[in-house]
């Protein structure tokens, strides 16, 4: 997501990742990208992380702003699986915008298709890799999907770029559903009918009311007559 979508050389490039963690993406993008990293963090343990990872980063509470930092002066601005732990959204976004060209927001997407089976399904709050807490002892804040997160008016200023397959992932969810229901919700039977040599072997199978279907091959058989085999002149 960005302010304008432009491609965005990295080599010295300056990033500000908001908390950063223990700044191994930032570190990676030093050692990998060559860019200019610096973090935000509140967390001690991810402060001295960081710190040891050789990443510049300034201990602070998000939620309070990030007056330190002038307007513009990143080049682009992370804020990776923290947004759903912030409390003023619109104002860290707000802040995020101001400091930065470009911005990259991920957050974990509650309107995923096995979140949403999780709820339907086994009646609990969904646990997944981008969701791994359970509700008691979660540090989520907010739990939204894509479509919350474009109704965030800050969210407007943003060009939202979209994997493009999820709309395959969404049709094919959708097919297998269908058929599911097909399977289990409407019955269907198969009949095989076999004539060999003058004999006939039937078969056959039902997904439901199996022993009316067996009342119905017996009948079947007990009405087929076995005709004699013709011998030729």
């Amino acid at each position: 997501m960005s302010n304008a979508p432009r491609p965005l050389p990295l080599d010295g490039v300056r990033v500000l990742d908001l908390g950063c963690g223990d700044g191994s993406l930032l570190a990676y993008l030093m050692r990998e990208r060559n860019i200019n990293g610096y973090g935000v963090e509140i967390a001690d343990a991810g402060v001295l992380a960081s710190v040891r990872n050789g990443v510049s980063v300034l201990q602070s509470d998000l939620e309070s702003g990030l007056a330190g930092f002038d307007d513009a002066s990143f080049d682009c601005v992370i804020l990776s699986q923290t947004l759903q732990a912030m409390r003023n959204v619109e104002g860290v976004l707000r802040e995020m915008l101001r400091v930065g060209r470009e911005g990259i927001v991920t957050f974990p997407n509650f309107g995923y298709w096995g979140h949403r089976l999780q709820v339907c399904l086994g009646g609990h709050m969904p646990v997944s890799r981008s969701l791994p807490y359970q509700w008691y002892n979660t540090p989520n804040v907010h739990l939204f999907t894509l479509l919350d997160f474009e109704k965030v008016p800050q969210a407007h200023m943003l060009s939202i770029q979209y994997d493009p397959g999820v709309k395959v992932v969404y049709v094919g969810f959708a097919m297998l559903c269908m058929n599911l229901i097909g399977v289990f919700f409407f019955s269907h039977q198969r009949l095989w009918i076999v004539v060999e040599d003058g004999k006939v072997s039937l078969g056959g199978d039902a997904n439901r009311n199996r022993l009316g279907f067996e009342d119905r091959l017996k009948r079947i058989a007990a009405n087929i007559r076995v005709l004699p085999t013709r011998t030729a002149k």
